[in-house]
């Protein structure tokens, strides 16, 4: 076909394609998917893709919380996320004799600050502090954590959470520590006389409840979201690290105040951002939808045509090998199949293309029984064309418009099978897929939980990519297909 009928196509194609509204709606919104694709690395975390199972990179974000604008529809307005690298305040070396023996000791004390301005507190505190020994086996630093309220109650001075720092990096869930919900509970008990008929004895005092008294003006009720009161105001969080050594030193001290509201779409019981996830998961869908589509049409393509050029008895034994494959009960297999390979994405493309083509080849057979009848192709026999060359020029090109209205309909398909393989839990775990985000919300009872921004994101994401490629699919099946077609 030479490139001035392809183009006068193209254009007549367009032409068409214009005045199906559903098409072009269809159209718009595959632009906006594919832009989200491509700008995935800007819009969310780029690290996202091959951190997604690393739980430990996600530790920093709050579990299982609602996305921040959850607050314009909440009457208690959820603390926001922050982040806070605090402030050096005193890096001082003093000397302590013991017995006969004079000892150096140096402390450095770092302050972070905390502007609490809402009605329910933050999710959890998080401190990581990173600690170089330039010398190994030398004695361990100590670490005291000073917990200062607005008010500066008696029942929280001191340290309330002390430690020797064994490890190179200390990573500190200080609402989940034993010593601070203790304390948290002592001081909930001076101040509120009926406490201890709800919460008896420190051990059931859960990590919320330790946020909701550390946060909650003294009073009856502060261990509950329903009756706490909250103690606006600057919150300080001071950290200090006693140094026996010389040879030791701080390189990096942060503090996480967990919100209880985070990002767009709030966060799963692994801290994940799920918002990260869906917009990663575009380009994901996108790549297994068009490759399954396209490698499935290709072969329907190829193996339709030659068993409809070849007739005889290769067309009889092709299609029976086709009526095999087409008559396999295909989800069994490919649920075998995805438990027996590794997982991987590249396997799933694979798997889902070796049995899509059978119904295509069927249609394509019929169409090229047709086309190898007409006349032209009779003049290439009698010229002496190969049969490889009358099916590449001659045949091929006839059903090719066809086979672009069947692959925009086959993406959905490949999507939806892919997202339900996920969620069985045969998916590519490594990547964030819808279909894994779903198996994981199931798997974590999320909708029983009410945590609704888990399931319903993903879930519409993939109705939306589904419903997308349908109106496209049935836009170009009406310009197309001969059946279809609307003469005036």
């Amino acid at each position: 076909m030479r490139w001035e009928d392809l183009k006068f196509r193209l254009s007549e194609f367009w032409a068409e394609f214009k005045t199906q509204k559903t098409g072009l709606l269809g159209l718009a919104v595959l632009v906006v998917l594919v832009s989200v694709a491509i700008l995935a690395p800007f819009l969310a975390d780029p690290t996202t893709i091959v951190n997604w199972h690393r739980i430990e990179h996600w530790e920093e974000n709050p579990r299982g919380v609602p996305p921040v604008w959850i607050n314009y529809f909440s009457v208690k307005k959820r603390a926001l996320h922050y982040v806070s690298d605090p402030e050096l305040l005193e890096n001082k070396t003093v000397e302590k004799v013991i017995g006969n023996t004079t000892y150096k000791m140096r402390y450095e004390t770092w302050e972070a600050e905390y502007d609490f301005t809402s009605d329910l507190p933050p999710s959890g505190i998080f401190i990581k502090i990173r600690v170089n020994q330039l010398v190994a086996n030398i004695s361990n630093p100590v670490l005291f954590i000073y917990f200062e309220r607005p008010d500066e109650p008696s029942e929280l001075s001191g340290p309330i959470f002390y430690t020797d720092i064994t490890n190179i990096e200390l990573k500190v869930f200080l609402h989940q520590e034993e010593q601070v919900r203790s304390k948290a509970w002592f001081f909930a008990k001076s101040q509120d006389p009926t406490f201890t008929e709800r919460v008896p004895d420190a051990n059931q005092m859960t990590p919320e409840r330790t946020m909701l008294v550390l946060f909650a003006k003294p009073g009856v009720g502060m261990e509950s979201e329903a009756t706490m009161v909250p103690l606006r105001g600057k919150y300080k969080l001071r950290i200090s690290i006693f140094f026996f050594s010389d040879q030791e030193k701080t390189e990096m001290v942060r503090v996480v105040f967990q919100g209880r509201a985070y990002g767009l779409l709030g966060t799963d019981t692994y801290g994940r951002d799920i918002y990260a996830g869906l917009v990663w998961g575009v380009w994901v869908a996108l790549a297994i939808g068009f490759l399954t589509s396209l490698i499935s049409i290709m072969i329907g393509l190829i193996y339709g045509v030659t068993s409809a050029y070849l007739g005889g008895k290769w067309d009889e034994v092709l299609q029976r090998l086709n009526d095999i494959v087409y008559s396999m009960p295909v989800l069994p297999l490919l649920i075998m199949m995805a438990a027996a390979w590794r997982p991987s994405i590249w396997n799933i493309v694979i798997l889902l293309a070796i049995f899509s083509w059978p119904g295509f080849a069927k249609i394509v057979r019929s169409m090229a029984l047709q086309i190898k009848e007409q006349p032209f192709v009779e003049a290439a026999k009698a010229a002496g064309a190969s049969g490889f060359r009358i099916v590449v020029r001659h045949i091929a090109p006839q059903i090719l418009p066809y086979t672009f209205a069947v692959m925009a309909l086959g993406v959905p398909g490949a999507i939806l099978t892919e997202a339900g393989l996920s969620f069985l839990g045969l998916g590519d775990p490594t990547i964030p897929t819808w279909g894994q985000i779903l198996h994981d919300a199931n798997m974590n009872a999320a909708a029983i939980k009410g945590m609704w921004w888990w399931v319903l994101p993903p879930g519409v994401a993939i109705a939306i990519v589904g419903l997308t490629f349908a109106l496209i699919g049935m836009a170009m099946d009406a310009i197309l297909n001969p059946k279809m077609r609307k003469y005036k």
